[in-house]
């Protein structure tokens, strides 16, 4: 799918979030092995480990979709929007996180347009590694749905 920024045309935006190690460096993971294994997805992929970049990153785009670890229990991705996670207490596992970064984006001019966040839950065990394989598969379709494949 197309979108249009600036009376131009831009594909999608995909960005992984997370930290370098531990559980919360599912959403980069997934961001890497979704561009490897996924390349109908189409457009450009990032890696974010500074959650206060993104405003930045998400600039010239006019459809983003942020990949991130969430804190908390559940089995499978959670999409959620901007205002999701303004309405709710942070989700996120980062101290300034994703919601803080999209409220700035907001803010400064900076979010697109289409711009959804799908939550990750962190693994019981912590194993980001395990978890990026059985959750792959749901957020690959969630991304050809949302970017209408």
């Amino acid at each position: 799918m197309i979108f249009v920024k600036n009376g131009a045309e831009a594909g999608p935006c995909i960005i992984g979030v997370g930290s370098a190690q531990g559980p919360d460096s599912l959403g980069l993971l997934l961001c890497e092995r979704l561009r490897e294994e996924s390349p109908e997805i189409g457009g450009d992929w990032h890696l974010c480990t500074v959650p206060a970049q993104l405003p930045a990153l998400m600039a010239d785009h006019a459809a983003v979709v942020l990949l991130d670890a969430l804190a908390g229990d559940g089995a499978g991705p959670r999409l959620l929007t901007p205002d999701d996670l303004a309405d709710e207490p942070p989700l996120s596992s980062h101290g300034f996180g994703v919601g803080e970064a999209l409220a700035l984006a907001r803010a400064l001019g900076h979010l697109p347009e289409v711009c959804h966040v799908i939550g990750l839950p962190i693994a019981p065990d912590g194993d980001p590694e395990a978890r990026a394989r059985t959750l792959l598969p749901r957020v690959r379709d969630l991304l050809r749905v949302l970017f209408g494949h």
